[in-house]
């Protein structure tokens, strides 16, 4: 039977913009509801061969990242696990005690918090959310000791886009098992001058 887990919910309050040109997967993968990934022959990307490594941010190149941008486009659309894997690439090229590691580890464990969310569990999400909370802070104030601003880097209105995600949570555990996406306030990323990839990732 195919999957039925819908890849993009409708949204009324604000459109959802695309940075990448890579396609979607077929579904969005929820633990426990459709085949994982890679390890499940069904799985959404069994077969295509994985990247060999993937170039990391670098300093006023964030933005315009293919990988960076995908994973944007994940979590916007509630891809979560995938937007996980996508920045994880990055994390994983990154210097972790930087800025753009500590960003993107921040990212990573938001990303699995909407994901707990959605699974219908609050068991770890507080936790989580402290954590993705206090790596965005520390990313912020690495670039502050190194004199450059963090909405510069990350493409998008950093801490107000922060302030925002963590209230986001307060609301949605509320309400947990439904589709964070379709409530009002889903924090999306909207970058304020990328140049959209031609290649995506």
């Amino acid at each position: 039977m195919a999957p039925t887990e819908p890849i993009i919910a409708a949204r009324s309050d604000q459109p959802i913009p695309r940075y990448s040109t890579h396609p979607f997967p077929a579904y969005r993968y929820i633990p426990g509801r459709l085949p994982h990934p890679t390890a499940h022959p069904a799985g959404h990307s069994v077969g295509p061969s994985q990247p060999v490594g993937v170039d990391p941010l670098i300093k006023e190149g964030w933005p315009q990242h293919p990988q960076y941008q995908f994973g944007i486009d994940l979590f916007n659309h509630g891809f979560w696990w995938e937007a996980h894997e996508a920045w994880e690439s990055l994390w994983q090229a990154s210097d972790r005690q930087a800025a753009a590691g500590l960003f993107l580890q921040g990212l990573i464990q938001y990303a699995a918090v909407l994901l707990k969310l959605y699974q219908g569990t609050t068991r770890g999400v507080d936790g989580l959310l402290r954590g993705a909370m206090a790596k965005l802070a520390q990313a912020e104030a690495e670039c502050q000791a190194e004199g450059v601003s963090a909405s510069a880097l990350s493409g998008f209105h950093f801490p107000a886009w922060r302030a925002r995600a963590a209230a986001f949570v307060q609301v949605a555990r509320s309400t947990a098992g439904e589709d964070p996406l379709r409530m009002s306030g889903y924090p999306v990323i909207v970058l304020s001058s990328p140049r959209a990839s031609s290649t995506g990732a």
